[in-house]
């Protein structure tokens, strides 16, 4: 067992760099010396304070601030069980999850006081306000950590994975390979060091996040919050802080695309070390663009899950040698491809992809069965549908429950995709499988066009019948303002798909 905390590695660089910055947002800012008091004061607040057992739930409601960055290694460090919601979170999304966990406390920010209270949690649960209780309560804590046995601190967070339906299922993610984890990571990227200055985009909420927010934290690097995703508000920031890491979804990267070639002329990027995109597959013509328009030599792109956060990492110098792969595994996981029955596929082959991994969670809260249907021995099966090349390098298919099932034939929609990301009117684009009375089931595409730009139907799937077989085409086309997303910013295909299946069968093997 692994006696060793993240805020441990806070004390540590609080020992060593006192005086040196953190954290900031906004105007404010906390000196590592700062946030390692604040930390231990959260912890025993925790304990002493809120009464708090370890293994019992704390619930966080709140956009990203100083003080959620605080709970997150504070709690944890108490033993507590940390749950992080999405501060877009509706009353009735937040009173599901706290139902499936049921927290003790929930630390709600004073913007979203409304939306807690609306709620209904009962009367049970005690509601901390951030800007009206929380200094006060923080102010009465002792800056002493309390002594909790090492196996009682290493469920630190319970992570919501972003379904679509029903309650989404709760990760339960280990602190103990949290650490191994940050430390893997300054040899696999080359930063998150004292001399990085990282840029929080995504909520703290979620992995894509929090993840290399801590991470530089850890490395005793400082980290901004950006108050929201603004991307002229963003390049200003990078230029203005000398930003040298961030992470960002797909969708924020083709935002900062489509500023006006000006307003990226103007913005000094040349601090970045790592621009690492996450959340979702990046398609190459993206990939391609923010190269040409914001750097070589920087683009990063993660490949992972609430489960495993880190699978495979692809490397600026393959951006453009390995089209459309996610890259190698991280440090520490193994690949295997298998077949539904269990084997494992030929070399080149398809088969999904189970990995086996020292970053694995813990399984999922209180769902025994469907954590012990997610592995395979002490592999994790991730749903996706994955080939690997004789240099080691992984290319997503799709998702298992995404492949389209064509007149015998089945279809990659994300390759589909890519070839209509490449069309140079095209934002964004989604691809999907609905019922057809001729092959079962056929390609339907949503598309969103660029600002100004005119796009007929027609010269879509002319542009397609270039690039794709019949069976691979999309027969239907469907124009959107966006497409819907999940908090990490992947495409929710079901809520595109599902209307189309409603009263029929779609079975996949």
């Amino acid at each position: 067992m692994l006696d060793f905390l993240i805020a441990d590695g806070i004390r540590q660089w609080a020992q060593r760099t006192p005086a040196r910055i953190a954290l900031q947002a906004g105007s404010s800012s906390l000196t590592f010396a700062q946030l390692s008091e604040r930390i231990e004061r959260v912890a025993c607040g925790a304990a002493e304070g809120l009464g708090l057992e370890p293994g019992e739930r704390v619930a966080l409601l709140a956009p990203n601030c100083l003080e959620y960055v605080e709970l997150l290694i504070g709690l944890p460090a108490a033993g507590v069980l940390t749950v992080g919601i999405t501060a877009g979170a509706t009353a009735a999304e937040l009173a599901k999850i706290c139902d499936d966990c049921a927290p003790r406390v929930v630390f709600v920010h004073e913007s979203l006081e409304a939306t807690a209270r609306a709620a209904d949690l009962g009367a049970d649960v005690r509601i901390v306000v951030i800007g009206r209780d929380y200094d006060e309560w923080l102010a009465s804590a002792r800056p002493v950590r309390p002594e909790v046995d090492p196996s009682r601190t290493e469920a630190a967070w319970l992570q919501y994975t972003s379904g679509s339906t029903g309650v989404p299922k709760g990760a339960v993610i280990s602190q103990h390979t949290r650490v191994l984890q940050y430390l893997v990571s300054a040899a696999e990227y080359g930063f998150f060091t004292p001399r990085d200055h990282h840029l929080v985009i995504g909520s703290l909420a979620h992995g894509i996040g929090s993840g290399k927010a801590l991470t530089t934290l850890f490395g005793g690097g400082a980290c901004s919050l950006a108050p929201m995703f603004h991307p002229e508000r963003i390049v200003r920031m990078i230029g203005s802080r000398q930003i040298t890491t961030t992470i960002i979804a797909p969708a924020h990267l083709r935002a900062l695309l489509e500023l006006p070639d000006a307003t990226l002329a103007r913005a000094d990027l040349t601090s970045l070390r790592g621009l690492i995109c996450g959340g979702a597959p990046l398609s190459q013509a993206t990939k391609e663009e923010a190269i040409e328009r914001i750097g070589d030599g920087i683009l990063w792109e993660d490949y992972g899950s609430t489960e495993v956060p880190v699978i495979a990492s692809l490397h600026p110098e393959d951006q453009l040698r390995k089209h459309q792969s996610v890259g190698r595994p991280y440090l520490g996981n193994s690949i295997v491809l298998l077949d539904g029955e269990g084997q494992a596929v030929a070399p080149g082959e398809v088969g999904e992809l189970h990995v086996r991994s020292p970053y694995v969670f813990l399984g999922y809260w209180k769902r025994p069965e469907e954590t012990a249907a997610a592995f395979r021995g002490r592999y994790y099966r991730t749903g996706d549908l994955a080939r690997i090349d004789d240099e080691g390098y992984i290319y997503l298919l799709d998702r298992v429950h995404d492949r389209i099932l064509s007149g015998g034939y089945t279809v990659s929609a994300r390759e589909v995709e890519d070839v209509i990301a490449d069309h140079p009117s095209i934002a964004d684009v989604a691809v999907f499988g609905v019922p057809d009375d001729v092959s079962g089931e056929a390609v339907r595409a949503a598309i969103v066009v660029r600002p100004g730009d005119e796009l007929p139907d027609g010269d879509l799937l002319a542009f397609c019948e270039q690039r794709l077989s019949l069976y691979k085409r999309p027969k239907w086309i469907d124009r959107m303002e966006q497409l819907p997303r999940g908090p990490t910013g992947k495409v929710l295909r079901t809520e595109l798909r599902d209307p189309f299946w409603v009263g029929r069968d779609r079975s996949i093997g």
